[in-house]
């Protein structure tokens, strides 16, 4: 995971003692074309060659890609959601909070509504 110093998600997965260090795979010529941040190329580079992977990805450029190829994704709530569903969370606000705290950007509607749907 090195050499993301501004990278938020990535600060975030350390400090909570999780790494993930997965061999870059080449690159799609399509996949380049949109464009992405480098992260979020990984993911869906990833992704593509898991038939079973659902991509994690915030950024809403990202997502359409993902889609466009083919791949189910979800956000970092999603995540959360599922988390909870399975028992593996208590709560899924205090996260949130923590996650924009640390400088994740995550808009007030889409805020609003993770709360009904946590059941917070």
């Amino acid at each position: 995971m090195g050499g993301h110093a501004n990278d938020v998600a990535a600060q975030w997965l350390k400090g909570v003692g999780l790494a993930f260090v997965v061999p870059a795979r080449p690159l799609d010529p399509i996949l380049l074309a949109w464009d992405l941040g480098p992260g979020e190329t990984s993911v869906i580079a990833e992704a593509s060659h898991q038939t079973e992977a659902v991509a994690v990805l915030d950024d809403w450029a990202a997502r359409r890609c993902a889609q466009s190829l083919g791949l189910r994704c979800t956000g970092t709530l999603g995540v959360l959601l599922m988390a909870k569903r399975r028992g593996l969370i208590a709560e899924v606000m205090p996260l949130v909070s923590q996650l924009q705290q640390s400088g994740l950007f995550l808009g007030d509607r889409l805020v609003q509504d993770v709360r009904p749907a946590a059941g917070e």
